[in-house]
């Protein structure tokens, strides 16, 4: 299984990770943050080992470098409405698809568009305007490589069997299409999701996708991807910051300037399959007797954890580090999906009995930084194996 770097703001620290330390196999770039002179000066091999996600989700809107892309729906349209898109989707999608051939990214996504409650005519919406003109397209420039269709997951979707069933049947019934770019939508006041049935929901998806023979590049994800690589996807990602660990469609909405206070920085720690919030890092090193068995060593260690260590969210070093290990994490999972599973398995018991180490040593955790998602993912495991 693979694992992108999700590209966003700072897509200079994914690059160095992947080209300097090897971290990660590919880059899922960001238009809305990079635009096609930047993506396009790129090497080739970086290209051919990765992908580009159109971002058509709020096509009115052409935040950030969108509005560079001549394909973007509101370069072409002096004002989206969903009837104008109609008359001219056939040429946007003629020229989205031959800038990725010529770009010569591994596979071809076809974008869609973002809803907060989804039409009635939304299957055939997408068909029409999305699904269809972008696979002839891609016959018309000779491309035989693979198509990726870009699909939004709501979270209502998971939980409901008839709308969970009827998505999955529409997107496995379509011709033309070789897998999916899967994104998962899920609002959560927790970093971590915490929801154990809507996490084997996801993995029930990921499972029927898999054995209709898709190729399944899962974006937007956190720590939950490596529970979700128990249903066999061929990728999942990783990102610097929290807004590339979970999909929000405020990304690409134009919105006046606020200043919003600034969240603690976190380190990661594959042992405790956690982001730890710095502050509490600092604790352990003090409290904690075996603290460096929780956090891995790459050359971005070691850090000053000492008490008025000024860190802050704008240092790679916590990021680089960061995709370092998750990356060595993703790389060491079994073949084997059942190995994979009683891997998985152990290293939920092991960390959350170092979580209860932790908190014997005098180090309670707030719910951002202790190991109570570990409790849903076990549950979510249990739940899956049972369908």
């Amino acid at each position: 299984m693979k694992v992108f770097h999700q590209a966003g703001h700072n897509l200079v620290w994914n690059l160095h990770s992947l080209e300097k330390d090897g971290a990660g196999d590919g880059i899922i770039f960001s238009p809305v943050n990079d635009g096609p002179a930047r993506i396009g000066s790129l090497s080739t091999e970086i290209r051919a080992k990765s992908l580009i996600d159109p971002q058509f989700y709020v096509p009115a809107s052409g935040r950030g470098k969108l509005q560079e892309y001549p394909f973007f729906p509101s370069s072409v349209l002096d004002e989206f409405t969903t009837v104008d898109f109609e008359t001219v989707c056939w040429d946007v999608a003629s020229q989205c698809v031959n800038w990725q051939v010529e770009s010569g990214f591994s596979e071809i996504i076809i974008p869609v568009r973002y809803y907060s409650d989804l039409p009635s005519d939304y299957f055939e919406q997408m068909l029409s305007c999305y699904i269809e003109p972008f696979i002839a397209s891609a016959e018309r420039f000779g491309y035989d490589g693979k198509i990726l269709l870009t699909i939004i997951v709501k979270s209502s979707q998971m939980a409901d069997s008839e709308q969970k069933n009827l998505l999955l049947n529409w997107v496995t019934g379509i011709p033309g299409i070789d897998g999916v770019y899967l994104i998962f939508e899920h609002s959560s006041p927790n970093k971590q999701i915490k929801d154990p049935v809507y996490l084997s929901n996801c993995l029930s998806f990921i499972s029927v996708l898999k054995e209709n023979d898709l190729i399944v590049n899962i974006g937007y994800t956190n720590t939950e991807g490596l529970l979700f690589s128990l249903a066999g996807p061929d990728s999942i990602s990783m990102g610097v910051y929290e807004n590339l660990r979970r999909f929000d469609p405020r990304r690409f909405e134009i919105q006046e300037e606020q200043h919003l206070r600034q969240p603690s920085p976190r380190l990661y720690s594959s042992v405790l399959c956690q982001w730890i919030e710095f502050t509490y890092v600092q604790a352990i090193q003090q409290l904690y007797g075996r603290w460096e068995d929780l956090f891995e060593q790459t050359h971005y260690m070691p850090m000053d954890f000492r008490p008025g260590a000024n860190w802050n969210l704008k240092q790679p070093e916590l990021y680089k580090h960061f995709f370092m290990v998750f990356s060595r994490q993703v790389a060491s999972l079994h073949a084997n999906l059942d190995e994979r599973s009683s891997q998985l398995k152990s290293t939920i018991a092991a960390a959350r009995s170092a979580f209860s180490d932790i908190d014997s040593a005098g180090i309670p955790l707030d719910g951002n930084s202790d190991g109570s998602h570990l409790n849903a993912w076990q549950t979510a495991i249990s739940l899956y194996e049972r369908m």
